[in-house]
């Protein structure tokens, strides 16, 4: 018996290190340099960064549950939206190199006026929204300072899209930024339609919630931010590690269930899990065949047709 049991599990296939290749590496120099070429920020603007991260967390807590602890009002969604945008976006300019000769060890200077710039221009919005949305401003009568800093985020946020995802992607959302400004001409046939002027335009696009602060950045600020910070906590303390082990296990556990019905173990939600099989008159070398189909993560030991323990361990 003993022989016969230490014959099935030595055929049970060893377990092997999965890796995976880095999706967002570029094949054949196919994928554009800007976007696979990073810095990494160190001193000051490290702690900046590390500083405006904080910041954003609070007032995603501080909009979702009305905590007014950063302020001694409820915030509007637009002024909240242009928060996150002056603490987020400008780091893109010294993060994301302009060009693939750009220099990776420090920051040039340009990047460093795009980062005041866009800090600048969001903070203008931000104190504009409000008044904006009392008096119709996305409409027209903007006054000049909200149109300059309207202007100044409209070149920025196009500046950020390509280093970002790339000319293909800045090509394929500028002519719709644009459209508006040209929308009675002619050569448009079908597509006509009512023009603006260059100031409603950039008024419509930064003050209104239908471009700038539409869905996209409605969703992120409401939702997937939310999701963000719980999946890096869950990375961080390592509980991400726990829920996956237990999922790897699930499938484990139902093979098991196949193969002997009268074991029922409690859901695998720690490292190891012992637990007794009954004897059943099924030949050894069924059992092992059937435990070749296990995950590469999931170690079997001992056999059942046996009274000893089974256990069920996940790698670490």
């Amino acid at each position: 018996m003993s022989s016969a049991s230490s014959s099935a599990v030595s055929e049970l296939p060893a377990v092997k290190r999965v890796e995976f290749d880095d999706p967002h590496a570029g094949v054949g120099g196919l994928q554009e340099a800007e976007v696979t070429r990073v810095r990494t920020l160190r001193g000051a603007w490290r702690w900046a960064l590390i500083f405006a991260t904080a910041v954003t967390i609070l007032l995603c807590i501080n909009q979702q549950f009305s905590l007014r602890f950063l302020v001694g009002y409820t915030q509007l969604n637009t002024e909240y939206f242009y928060l996150l945008i002056a603490l987020m976006l400008p780091f893109t300019f010294l993060i994301f190199p302009g060009s693939e000769r750009s220099p990776l060890d420090r920051i040039p200077w340009y990047d460093i006026l795009l980062f005041v710039l866009t800090f600048g221009a969001a903070i203008v919005l931000m104190r504009s929204v409000r008044k904006a949305a009392e008096a119709g401003w996305e409409f027209g009568g903007a006054p000049t300072t909200v149109i300059i800093a309207g202007l100044v985020m409209w070149v920025v946020l196009m500046e950020a899209l390509r280093r970002t995802g790339g000319w293909s992607l800045l090509l394929s959302v500028l002519p719709f930024t644009v459209y508006p400004l040209f929308a009675d001409a002619k050569w448009l046939g079908p597509f006509r339609g009512t023009q603006s002027t260059l100031e409603q335009a950039t008024s419509y696009h930064v003050l209104s919630g239908e471009s700038l602060l539409g869905i996209p950045i409605q969703a992120f600020a409401d939702t997937v931010i939310g999701f963000l910070v719980f999946g890096t906590a869950l990375m961080m303390t390592g509980a991400g590690k726990f829920f996956i082990t237990g999922m790897v296990m699930v499938p484990a556990v139902s093979t098991l269930e196949m193969i002997e019905p009268d074991i029922m173990p409690s859901r695998p939600l720690a490292k190891m899990q012992t637990f007794a099989a009954p004897p059943r008159n099924v030949p050894h070398m069924a059992n092992a065949r059937l435990m070749k189909n296990l995950p590469a993560p999931v170690i079997i030991s001992a056999v059942p047709n046996t009274r000893k323990p089974i256990t069920v361990s996940a790698n670490a």
